[in-house]
């Protein structure tokens, strides 16, 4: 019970780990993290962040990455849980199917904090969660972009979906961009390519989900050359975004109806 009301009273990474008034009742425990994956700067500063902090403190963190996957994060956390482990931390990269996994590590006496990120599901499987309020972000990016752009053109790939908003990830492609699983070069045009992960809309065997176009090449701006479906299976679809130069880029989510939007910054 002690470490249950350490965890609420410090839950999240910051609150959990660097809260002083809390450390104490941490050391020597064993926390299970269940981290997305290191799809971008801040999370992969998050995680080492998370290391250096919990071993300062004595906290013996068992770390999963899973690579944007969630049977990967569904995996570590069964475990976790054979492990017996005090506390799992998981950043859900989905919003749903996870009521069977949380069940089994509230039956086994194992409190969960989700971080980053929300699920659908009974909120009695976890014991808090820790996320931004993604409304006000949507918000904040748009006064941002407003102010860093002006009156300058701005281009912007938008996504559109009906349903709860997905679990996204973007990063910029370091090597060659392929067909799914397979080995065929994918026809991207560019010479940078975003790669924007999402877990979620995507048609399904039914034919229910996403029915727009899978390619997709502006013919009004130069910078975004071609946006390309690349990869779709397992209910998460990879986009692939094909620009003229590397360029900075910011993504948001927006709802009424639910949208993950992509900002790319066209001039200095």
């Amino acid at each position: 019970m002690k470490l249950i009301k350490t965890l609420a009273l410090g839950a999240g990474l910051g609150g959990l780990l660097l809260s002083a008034a809390h450390a104490e009742g941490l050391q020597g425990k064993v926390i299970g993290f269940s981290q997305i994956g290191s799809e971008s700067g801040w999370r992969a500063a998050e995680t080492s962040v998370t290391k250096a902090v919990a071993a300062e403190l004595g906290i013996d963190l068992k770390f999963a990455d899973a690579q944007q996957k969630q049977e990967n994060q569904i995996k570590a956390i069964r475990g976790f849980i054979a492990q017996g482990v005090d506390a799992i931390l998981v950043a859900p990269v989905v919003a749903t199917g996870w009521e069977e996994v949380l069940t089994e590590a509230k039956e086994a006496g194992i409190p969960v904090v989700l971080l980053d990120r929300g699920i659908e599901g009974p909120e009695d499987l976890y014991l808090t969660s820790v996320a931004s309020d993604q409304v006000k972000e949507g918000r904040v990016a748009g006064e941002w972009l407003v102010g860093a752009v002006g009156d300058r053109q701005c281009n912007v790939v938008e996504l559109q979906g009906t349903g709860e908003l997905p679990g996204w990830s973007a990063r910029y492609a370091d090597g060659p961009v392929t067909i799914g699983e397979s080995d065929d070069p994918a026809p991207i045009a560019g010479e940078a390519v975003l790669l924007l992960r999402l877990g979620a809309w995507m048609r399904t065997m039914d034919g229910a989900g996403y029915q727009g176009p899978k390619d997709i090449t502006p013919t009004n701006v130069e910078a975004v050359q071609q946006v390309l479906l690349v990869d779709d299976a397992e209910g998460m679809s990879t986009w692939a975004i094909g620009l003229d130069a590397p360029r900075s880029y910011r993504v948001s989510t927006l709802t009424d109806p639910p949208r993950v939007v992509v900002d790319i910054q066209t001039e200095p």
